[in-house]
C-alpha cells in the first residue's frame, strides 16, 4: 500500500480490507492511494478500531504477533490520516458488533475459535516445541479476533472516502 507500480490517476476504486492495521507508515500509505486514484475515485476502507474495552495486556497480545501498529487502531489517528492524505469521509458505518452476532448465531465462529483457543493452550508446551513460540503466539492472537470483535473490544468500521 505504501508503494505501487501503477500510475498517478489511474485507479477507479481501492478496496481496503484489514490493511490499515499493519501498514508501518500510515500516511505514505495513504498517501499512496490518494496518488494513484482518478478524479471521482473512492477509496473504501474496512479498517477495525481498538474499544476502551480491549485491556492493555489483550492489545499487546494480539498487536505484535498480528503485525498490528497499535496507533492504527486508535480512530483519531487514522481519521487524521485520511485527512493529512487530502481526503474526506464521504460515507462511513459503524458495523460494531451486530454482524459478528449475526454470524454467530448462524455458523457460530467465534465458538469455534474458541474451543480451538482452548485446545491449543491446552497442547501449549508441545505446540511450541514442535512450531516455535511466535508461531503459538499467533494462533493465540488470531483465535482471540473474533471473540474480541464479537465482545465489542475491537469495533469494525467501514468509510468510503474521496478527494475533494
Amino acid at each position: 500500500m505504501e508503494q505501487t507500480d501503477e500510475p498517478d490517476g489511474s485507479v477507479d476504486v481501492v478496496w481496503c480490507r484489514d490493511v490499515l492495521e499493519i501498514i508501518p507508515d500510515l500516511q505514505a500509505g495513504l498517501s499512496e492511494v490518494a496518488r494513484v486514484l482518478k478524479p471521482g475515485g473512492s477509496a473504501v476502507i474496512y479498517t477495525v478500531f481498538a474499544t476502551p474495552r480491549l485491556e492493555p495486556r489483550e492489545a499487546a497480545a494480539v498487536n505484535q504477533p498480528l503485525g498490528s501498529v497499535p496507533q492504527n487502531l486508535e480512530r483519531a489517528w487514522v481519521e487524521q490520516a485520511f485527512k493529512q492524505a487530502g481526503f474526506r469521509v464521504e460515507r462511513l458505518e459503524e458495523i460494531g458488533t451486530e454482524f459478528r452476532e449475526y454470524e454467530e448465531e448462524r455458523t457460530q465462529p467465534v465458538s469455534e475459535s474458541l474451543l480451538r483457543l482452548a485446545r491449543l493452550r491446552r497442547r501449549r508446551e508441545e505446540v511450541i516445541q514442535r512450531f516455535g513460540r511466535d508461531k503459538y503466539n499467533l494462533w493465540e492472537a488470531s483465535l482471540h479476533w473474533l471473540a474480541y470483535l464479537l465482545m465489542g473490544k475491537a469495533e469494525p468500521v467501514a468509510y468510503v472516502l474521496r478527494l475533494p
